[in-house]
C-alpha cells in the first residue's frame, strides 16, 4: 500500500461522513447515516444539528459568551478563529472586555498567511454542548466573506476543539455533528459537560 499526502475537500465529503476517532487515530471518511440510524448506539454523545449545503454546516444554535453566532466546523484549521463582527459584539455585550493578546499568523493550504489577533472567550454553547475557555484567533478571513458574514457575529471552529472529544463525527448528509464525550477527562478539568444523551 502506497501512502500520500493530500487535502480531502468539500466536494469529496459532501453528502459523506466523517469520523475522527482521537483516542485511536484515525479519520474515516463513510456514507452518510440514514435518519433513522446512528453512528454511534451509546448514551454518551451530544447532538448538534446543523442548517447548511455544499459541505458547508452550520450550527443552528450557538453562543459566545452569551452573544448568537453563526458557528462552522472547519477541519482544516488548527485553531478556532472569530471574524471581527463576533469580536465587536462580544466587546459590546461582555461585562469585561475582551482582552487582546497579541499577533497570530494563519496559513492556509495554499500558503497564503493571514494575521489575527490572540484572544479567549469563557464560553461556547453548541445547543446543550458547553466548552469553556477557549481560545480564538480574530481574523478577517476571507471565506467569512464568501459566505455573506462579514457583519454577522461568526465563527469557525477549528480541530483544537475537536481534540477535546474522544471522537467526532461530522455528518454533511444527515446534516449534524456528534461528539463522542465518554472517555474525556471529567468535567471541572477540561472545562467540558458531563455526558449527554443524544
Amino acid at each position: 500500500m502506497r501512502i500520500v499526502d493530500g487535502y480531502l475537500g468539500l466536494d469529496v465529503l459532501d453528502q459523506r461522513r466523517v469520523i475522527f476517532d482521537f483516542r485511536a487515530g484515525t479519520l474515516t471518511v463513510t456514507e452518510a447515516q440514514g435518519f433513522f440510524s446512528s453512528p454511534w448506539a451509546r448514551g454518551n454523545e451530544a447532538v448538534v444539528r446543523t442548517l447548511g449545503t455544499s459541505g458547508r454546516l452550520r450550527a443552528s444554535n450557538c453562543r459566545v459568551n452569551g452573544v448568537r453566532a453563526a458557528a462552522f466546523v472547519d477541519t482544516g484549521a488548527e485553531v478556532s478563529v472569530s471574524n471581527p463582527a463576533l469580536y465587536v459584539a462580544l466587546q459590546r455585550h461582555a461585562a469585561n472586555r475582551q482582552v487582546l493578546h497579541g499577533e497570530v499568523g494563519l496559513y492556509g493550504v495554499t500558503g497564503r498567511k493571514v494575521i489575527g489577533l490572540d484572544t479567549n472567550v469563557d464560553e461556547i454553547r453548541l445547543d446543550r454542548l458547553e466548552l469553556t475557555y477557549t481560545e480564538l484567533v480574530v481574523a478577517g478571513l476571507e471565506v467569512f466573506d464568501l459566505w455573506g458574514l462579514s457583519n454577522e457575529p461568526a465563527l469557525l471552529i477549528g480541530m483544537d476543539c475537536l481534540r477535546r472529544f474522544s471522537r467526532v463525527s461530522i455528518d454533511y448528509g444527515r446534516w449534524e455533528l456528534r461528539f463522542d464525550v465518554a472517555t474525556i477527562p471529567r468535567p471541572l478539568e477540561a472545562g467540558l459537560p458531563p455526558p449527554l444523551a443524544g
